[in-house]
């Protein structure tokens, strides 16, 4: 199932925002890249799609976007957008039936 709120650079990028059941809280996630499209698009894509993501959230009333990734240059475009660390965590998953 696809968010309601997302963006796509087409043949780029693309990201979405999950809005939760938390008053005020949204996740950033989903971003996914096409490989044969040059790195300098790649980048300057999900830096915009990120920006407007937030944007976004704002202007739905989010007060908190929270964004967990493990790769160092989304760690360096989320602090550049305002970001700031607020932790490690580890994943844990559960299949239930």
């Amino acid at each position: 199932m696809v968010p309601e709120h997302g963006a796509i650079e087409p043949n780029i990028a693309a990201g979405f925002l999950f809005c939760t059941d938390a008053p005020g809280v949204a996740y950033m996630d989903l971003f996914v890249t096409n490989p044969e499209a040059p790195l300098v698009a790649r980048h300057s894509a999900v830096t915009a799609l990120a920006d407007w993501l937030a944007g976004r959230a704002g202007s739905l009333g989010i007060k908190h976007v929270i964004a967990l990734t493990h790769l160092r240059a989304m760690t360096r475009i989320a602090s550049r957008l305002g970001f700031r660390q607020g932790g490690l965590y580890r994943a844990m998953i559960r299949e239930v039936s």
